[in-house]
């Protein structure tokens, strides 16, 4: 008998408990997601459903270990960014020569993501070099937005919604890394969104040393004196998901954003981000779904956010849903620098 893992078992209890949930809500999976003719016959009436009986792309083409290669390394101006809009990415690596394939999360035949763009060339002359990230010792942010941009990517306005990856390859070494963001639709009514838990990724996240948890370059003053973490976290680095634990996008919202789109339901995606700062889009659904660790929430406060998520529930008559460990509760501050002009 085959023994399953610990990522593995929380898919399946993550699956399990999805659909006891969703179907106790009333909310129903929309057509067979496979049946690629039915789904994209004009006029299409469950985008997720058209999306996802697309050709997906092999888990071994994406998916990386972890933190991937430590040699390049990135991270997108932007959590989120519309349809039609245009998402940076500032990019650390000593190459020579390196391409970004870009993929959106899904279920496509349990492939897990398609390729939206193949071999994307940085627009950066490189190698590129970055200066080392601001440091700030009275709360110990560490902060890359000093870094110039290295890409960039226009979503075409006929994009599905949902989490995306830019997948960061070397062409020396083949060594990859991945940068997700998620693509709103800010015009979409579809009936349940969900958001993902990117501010505890920034909480756990200690890229340049720090997190709210450690802190090992320019720390605070700790009280008591013993104990050291900064105070406040930066959108602006690359993520860390080997020492982050299972705070992080693909140890739970990945197997909630497989089978929401093998059942085709009705979903729209947003960023924790955007709950805090465009909490309105919220009353175009029916359902809001929070899923992972989705411990921290961020401001104005983290009460706004979560009056914003009560009052969207209330105005549907709807509960939210928490496919979550943990209840909203915790302030915190994760901050983004204006943005740099580059010449």
């Amino acid at each position: 008998m085959s023994r399953t893992g610990p990522r593995q078992r929380r898919f399946l209890l993550a699956t399990l408990v999805s659909a006891l949930l969703l179907c106790a809500a009333g909310i129903a999976p929309g057509p067979s997601a496979t049946a690629a003719t039915a789904a994209c016959t004009a006029p299409i009436s469950n985008a997720i459903a058209c999306e996802n009986s697309l050709p997906g792309t092999p888990a071994s083409a994406w998916n990386v270990s972890g933190t991937g290669d430590t040699s390049i390394q990135g991270y997108s101006t932007a959590m989120s960014v519309n349809v039609g809009e245009t998402v940076g990415f500032k990019i650390l690596t000593p190459a020579l020569s390196y391409r970004i394939d870009i993929l959106r999360l899904g279920y496509y035949q349990g492939n897990g993501a398609r390729m939206i763009v193949a071999g994307l060339l940085p627009s950066a002359a490189l190698p590129q070099a970055q200066p080392a990230c601001l440091t700030f010792p009275a709360t110990g942010l560490i902060d890359c937005g000093n870094w110039d941009g290295s890409a960039s990517w226009t979503v075409p306005s006929a994009s599905v919604s949902g989490v995306y990856i830019a997948h960061l390859v070397r062409n020396d070494t083949g060594g990859a890394s991945n940068i997700p963001f998620v693509v709103r639709n800010d015009a979409s009514t579809s009936t349940m969104v969900v958001q993902t838990s990117d501010e505890t990724w920034q909480a756990y996240n200690n890229y340049g040393g720090n997190s709210l948890y450690t802190c090992s370059v320019a720390c605070p003053p700790g009280n008591p004196l013993t104990y050291k973490a900064a105070f406040k976290v930066s959108y602006n680095r690359p993520f860390t998901p080997s020492v982050q634990g299972p705070n992080w996008i693909m140890d739970t919202e990945y197997p909630l954003i497989r089978f929401l789109e093998a059942n085709a339901y009705d979903v729209s995606y947003l960023s924790g981000l955007d709950t805090s700062t465009r909490g309105a889009l919220l009353l175009n659904h029916k359902v809001f779904v929070s899923s992972g660790h989705d411990e921290y929430w961020t401001g104005p406060n983290e009460r706004t956010s979560r009056q914003r998520v009560t009052r969207a529930s209330t105005w549907h008559s709807s509960p939210a849903t928490r496919f979550s460990g943990e209840r909203a509760g915790s302030p915190a501050q994760p901050a983004r620098s204006p943005p740099i002009a580059h010449s």
